[in-house]
């Protein structure tokens, strides 16, 4: 109940929505929710039971107990990692709360080749998706839905981590990926995820393939670093980002390195820096207009190299309200990225001296 509950990610295109990795993403019965309710004497499940069901069934009539009472969970924010490896930052289940989720972990039935993909919602705005559920048939147009060139990750020459070709229908395939770092604070989250050996099953010249997340959910602020060590040869090396279009309303704006996802409701701010130079383009996945139109925005190092860092700091704001001001500096330890939401500034400080990055953040 807790992982129903925490992956609740309500929008307008989804109402009942939870976090959507692989073909996840339906919600849950309240039968569910009742009947944890109902044998534990639980007042959280009766609580997801009554205000986050996705559908009754005749069973939740029949494990409906009145005398339990409901309680919300409590906390200004809430941050899990779930055993299956995500991660899930939420300020709370209602359409205007702020979610980021982030998918490592062992591979799964009915999964995505999505290996360190990244979701966030917010203002009832899916802004970084996780396309809903494509057709399972390999013969299909929109099948490629289901590889890492459509997911929010990253690609390495052009490709994504390992996958079946879809003869297996939804099976798992063999890529893995593990958080290998995580720091809890009281006014942020760090976490670092290696899917290496994902690449490194289709690419024998990966050496380090790695996605640092920074959330400061009270600010709908977060910060992704991609980082890339090579074996022998330079590579290039790409994050790639998609925005919710199912009512074809989505819209990708780019200013040099700042770029803009317009949304009827909310929009998504980020500027994007390489330690190699960095190019921002849009473009929309090859199926076939029939079948949906996907937009995408890529941030690419301009240059090939053996060690590629990419770093991405984006922000959530409602349409109308004042747009975030984030600056992202490259000075000799790493990356200064200060910001300015909702008058309050921050600064999170990224050290590369080591494998894994050092995060520091400073609050106003």
């Amino acid at each position: 109940m807790d992982f129903l509950l925490m992956t609740v990610m309500p929008s307008k295109s989804h109402p009942q929505g939870h976090v959507n990795f692989g073909d996840g993403g339906r919600g849950f019965g309240s039968d569910i929710a009742f009947w944890v309710a109902h044998n534990f004497n639980d007042p959280k499940s009766q609580y997801a039971g009554i205000h986050h069901y996705a559908y009754h069934k005749i069973f939740s009539v029949i494990w409906y107990d009145p005398k339990i009472k409901e309680k919300a969970p409590e906390g200004k924010w809430f941050y899990r990692h779930f055993d299956i490896g995500w991660v899930v930052v939420s300020t709370g289940f209602e359409p205007d709360d702020f979610v980021v989720a982030m998918r490592s972990g062992l591979p799964a039935n009915h999964e995505h080749a999505d290996r360190n993909s990244v979701i966030v919602k917010c203002f009832s705005e899916n802004l970084l998706v996780d396309n809903w559920h494509p057709p399972y048939n390999h013969k299909h147009p929109a099948w490629a839905l289901r590889t890492s060139p459509a997911h929010n990750t990253v690609l390495i020459d052009g490709k994504g981590h390992q996958y079946h070709n879809g003869l297996e229908g939804t099976n798992a395939s063999q890529a893995e990926a593990k958080i290998i770092h995580e720091e809890v604070k009281d006014n942020y989250i760090v976490v670092t995820s290696d899917a290496t050996q994902a690449y490194e099953l289709v690419n024998d010249n990966v050496e380090n393939v790695l996605r640092t997340l920074v959330v400061l959910p009270e600010f709908r602020f977060l910060v992704v670093l991609d980082s890339l060590q090579t074996k022998n040869r330079p590579a290039d090396f790409k994050a790639r980002w998609f925005i919710e279009n199912e009512d074809n309303q989505g819209k990708i704006v780019i200013y040099d390195k700042t770029f803009i996802f317009h949304r009827p409701a909310a929009k998504l701010i980020g500027v994007c820096e390489s330690d190699l130079s960095v190019k921002l383009l849009q473009d929309k996945f090859p199926v076939p207009a029939e079948h949906g139109i996907y937009p995408y925005l890529d941030v690419s190092a301009e240059r090939s190299g053996k060690t590629v860092n990419l770093i991405a700091a984006m922000a959530a704001y409602s349409n109308g309200a004042e747009a975030p001001r984030i600056k992202v500096d490259k000075v000799e330890t790493g990356w200064y990225v200060n910001s300015k939401i909702d008058g309050k500034k921050n600064r999170v400080s990224v050290v590369l001296k080591d494998r894994i990055p050092k995060v520091s953040v400073q609050l106003d």
